[in-house]
This record gives structure tokens, C-alpha cells and sequence, in this order.
């Protein structure tokens, strides 16, 4: 599949016992450019293509010829669009944060050449229409994002994504039922940012205490003393807040996981 205006596709077959030579039959709109009469040929393919006259379907066909007769043919279905499986599984969060970019990407499919997403009512597409991977800014409401690999030829089939947006605060800390004040600390780094498996962290002046990350609903999911690398390769892509305690102080920073 995903044949459109190909030049140059090989097709083979074992060679078969009293054969003498091998009669192969492409469909309308193609061209065997070489090794007709051997167990392979060579294949350019236009921008269309019909049925193959020896068997009535759009398939690549051959049969075994000796002196005595044929044998029945034995054929491949084609197609010039991009196979009718999809992108697969779409990655990027599905709850994002409104009004904060968010990441969806998908896997190429062979012979596609673009990529068309659909995003939920009230959600834009910053960047990447037409290719595998799309930033957006969500918006308020839940939906699907979706995304059909095509070619000049046809489309493939479209894979899609539950999604839904939440407006996205820093994750209250709590000490009984009174709310601990936050107050910055200056001496903090954590890079890369956006991350896809790690993030690491480096402090100038006292060693903080603990960290804490949080997910956007505020729930906690993970706790720790003070480490110079957090792994969140098992996290799904999205934001995450870390907290960082030092003493009396605590420093919030916003991370972003990109998968």
C-alpha cells in the first residue's frame, strides 16, 4: 500500500519446480519496467490505478509457464492510498491545560505524505498541520483529536484521541487546614523542560529537603528527599508541577513531559 507514484517496487516469489518461466500481470495504470518471464519484477506505479485484466482486482498477480500449460494465478492486493490501518495510538495528554500549549504526535505511515488533525470545538493548532506532530492551545471544552494519514492518492483510515482540558493551578499545599504561604526560592534549576524520560535538578546554597510532583488535578505522584534526577519515563505526556522544600521555603515549578 501507500503506492502512489512509486517508481522502482520489487516484487518476488521462490521459483517453482518444472517451471520454465513465470507470466506476471499488474493492474491498469501500472508498468512492469523489468523481469517479466523471472521470478521477480520491477514495478512503477502513476497516480491511479484499476483493475488487473488476468484476475479482475487491484492486485499484482503472476502464474508458473512451462511447455505443457500455466498453473493458476497467485496475486497481492495494492493500493496507492496509505495502508487502511491508521497512525496507531496518538501520544500526548489527555487532559491538557487551557490556553497552555499541548503536544500530539503519531507514528508515519508508509506512504503518506501528509497528516490531517481535527481538534476539539474552540481548540487551535499552533503549529504542525500536515505532519506527524501537532502543537495546540486547548480550549475549554472535550472532544477528539484526530489525525488521517493521506497521500495525492487517497487517505488512510483516522486515529483519534479522547481529550478534555482543565484550567491548570499550582497544586495547593496544605498543612491541617490552613494554607502553608509559598515563597520562591531562587537558587533552583531543572533542564530539559519539556522532558521525555528525566529531568535533572541542581541548587546553589542548601541542599533542599524533599520534592514532591504533582499531576494538574493537584493529586501527588511522587515524594522524595532531595535527588539530582527524577525519571518520568512511566508518566504520561502532559504538566506536572514539582515542589521544592528547603527549610521554611517552598518553590513550585511547572515541568511539561513530552513522550
Amino acid at each position: 500500500s501507500g503506492l502512489c507514484n512509486s517508481s522502482g517496487v520489487r516484487y518476488s516469489i521462490a521459483a517453482v519446480s518444472g517451471a520454465t518461466s513465470y507470466a506476471w500481470t499488474v493492474p491498469s495504470g501500472a508498468t512492469i519496467v523489468s523481469g517479466q518471464g523471472t521470478t521477480a519484477i520491477v514495478v512503477n506505479y502513476g497516480a491511479s490505478i484499476g483493475s488487473n485484466s488476468a484476475c479482475g482486482s487491484t492486485s499484482v498477480c503472476v502464474k508458473a509457464v512451462n511447455a505443457c500449460g500455466s498453473s493458476a494465478n497467485k496475486c497481492l492486493s495494492i493500493s496507492t492510498a496509505p495502508p487502511s490501518s491508521s497512525c496507531g495510538t496518538i501520544t500526548g495528554p489527555s487532559t491538557a491545560c487551557t490556553n497552555i500549549n499541548a503536544n500530539y504526535s503519531c507514528a508515519a505511515v508508509s506512504g503518506a505524505t501528509v497528516y490531517t488533525w481535527a481538534v476539539p470545538t474552540g481548540w487551535s493548532i499552533i503549529s504542525g498541520q500536515g505532519t506527524t506532530a501537532l502543537v495546540v492551545k486547548p480550549g475549554t471544552t472535550q472532544g477528539t483529536v484526530k489525525v488521517t494519514p493521506s497521500n495525492s492518492c487517497g487517505s488512510g483510515t483516522a486515529s483519534s484521541k479522547t481529550v478534555k482540558a482543565t484550567s491548570c493551578t499550582t497544586p495547593v499545599y496544605t498543612k491541617g487546614a490552613v494554607d502553608v504561604p509559598v515563597e520562591t526560592i531562587k537558587d533552583i534549576s531543572i533542564w530539559p523542560n519539556p522532558a521525555n524520560n528525566y529531568f535533572n535538578l541542581s541548587y546553589v546554597g542548601s541542599k533542599p529537603d524533599k520534592i514532591e510532583l504533582f499531576d494538574v488535578t493537584g493529586k501527588l505522584i511522587f515524594s522524595s528527599g532531595w535527588k539530582s534526577m527524577i525519571n518520568v519515563s512511566r508518566y504520561n505526556s502532559g504538566f506536572y508541577y514539582l515542589r521544592i522544600y528547603t527549610g521554611g521555603m517552598i518553590e513550585t515549578k511547572k515541568l511539561e513531559i513530552i513522550k
